[in-house]
């Protein structure tokens, strides 16, 4: 099934989000911050998942919190509130929840293994929440950028090995990488699907097909996957556009 999500959808009440995306896509996965953070929008989304036939995931939030932080209170509030998202997700029976890692603070890109030992640390207590709730968390692999964890195929087999954490596939984020084909070796753990596209320079968020990503050759790749297609837009009418394009790929593959 097609999603849509975007970090833009935050800003708007969540009542009014969700009724310009029903129209459109029979699933969103919601970015659990700004308006749309769980703790304040419990019961309204309750009541919406009752009145509207759509299916729903969470992205945990991630602005501004960094669970691979060495500031010890840094890092607790981020897995405070990572945590409670997560459990919301579970009281309202939402099955998947997609996870930023963590990265390296300015402090952290002085010691990169420290950095590096409290991301798993932090990694397993989520993991063992998620075995705990029956939510299944799908780490994101990230761009390449100074800060990134989880920007490669070896670090994101390092970050699950031993877990039953499973992966988001970010499509854009691997071209800007360059691994897609070492992180497709992982498809038997990627559970999520993130798609958008780029010239696999910066993460652009383009409509699907105005970059230069294989997307088709991607989609036949990962033939058999049962799990959401997401779409990462700008805004609901780009994603709209993506939408009808990757549905024509997904025929053709």
């Amino acid at each position: 099934m097609i999603a849509v999500s975007s970090p833009g959808f935050s800003m708007t009440p969540v009542t009014d989000m969700l009724e310009a995306i029903a129209p459109h896509f029979r699933a969103w996965e919601i970015i659990a911050e700004g308006m749309h953070a769980l703790p304040g929008i419990k019961d309204e989304l309750e009541e919406l998942m009752h009145s509207h036939e759509i299916e729903l995931a969470v992205h945990a939030p991630f602005s501004d919190l960094n669970c691979a932080s060495l500031n010890a209170g840094a890092k607790e509030e981020a897995m405070s509130q990572i945590l409670k998202s997560m459990n919301i997700a579970s009281d309202l029976g939402i099955g998947m929840f997609t996870l930023h890692p963590g990265h390296k603070s300015p402090l952290g890109a002085y010691f990169p293994e420290r950095s590096k030992k409290a991301h798993k640390e932090s990694l397993r207590k989520l993991d063992a929440a998620g075995r705990e709730h029956g939510v299944t968390l799908a780490l994101e692999n990230m761009p390449k950028m100074w800060i990134s964890l989880c920007a490669n195929s070896q670090e994101m087999r390092e970050c699950i090995e031993g877990t039953d954490l499973m992966i988001c596939f970010d499509i854009g984020h691997a071209n800007i990488t360059g691994d897609i084909e070492g992180l497709l070796e992982l498809k038997d753990r990627i559970r999520n699907l993130h798609i958008h596209d780029n010239f696999g320079d910066v993460d652009r968020h383009l409509v699907v097909g105005k970059g230069t990503i294989d997307i088709p050759g991607i989609l036949r790749a990962l033939s058999g996957y049962k799990g959401l297609y997401v779409i990462e837009s700008m805004n609901l009418p780009e994603g709209i556009e993506s939408k009808a394009i990757l549905e024509r790929m997904l025929e053709d593959v």
